[in-house]
């Protein structure tokens, strides 16, 4: 199985399935599930994201929803938290910006970075993990080891 590290709180958001789309400055070619990993690093700009996320989620589905709940406490760091199927990655030109990105919901554009020339990876089928898989990560698209796969929910359909 292949994995990403996604850091805090995009990370959260996906595995609380508020966010569908990884947004990446590179394409992959590899479909099929995927491991998301929570980075380690917690940095200051990040934890301000996530107050700025708060508040957009609460405005959006109210302060009591339990993903916003959820959301709001503080999220696992250096572990795998959910898997998904990675079922497309598109690039995102001035053409598929005016026809792809703008229909997509307003929450899912303010949590990616979909500027010119970027990759929108969707992800489907998401599964928060009940308890994260404690791991190191590493940088582009990189395999789980096989004795952590086996702690992991049962396999993915591949892509549909």
């Amino acid at each position: 199985m292949r994995a990403i590290t996604i850091h805090q709180p995009w990370a959260q958001l996906i595995a609380l399935g508020l966010k569908q789309y990884e947004t990446r400055s590179w394409r992959t070619g590899y479909r099929g599930p995927i491991a998301i990993h929570a980075g380690k690093a917690w940095k200051r700009e990040q934890i301000a994201q996530q107050c700025e996320f708060v508040h957009c989620l609460r405005r959006e589905f109210g302060a009591n929803d339990q993903r916003v709940l959820t959301f709001e406490e503080n999220p696992p760091l250096g572990a795998i938290v959910a898997i998904a199927n990675l079922v497309l990655c598109k690039h995102i030109s001035c053409h598929l910006k005016e026809t792809w990105v703008e229909t997509l919901p307003e929450l899912e554009r303010r949590f990616g970075d979909f500027s010119k020339n970027r990759f929108g990876w969707k992800l489907a089928d998401v599964r928060k993990l009940s308890e994260p898989v404690n791991l190191n990560g590493h940088q582009g698209l990189w395999d789980v080891p096989v004795d952590i796969i086996s702690r992991l929910p049962g396999p993915l359909l591949a892509q549909r």
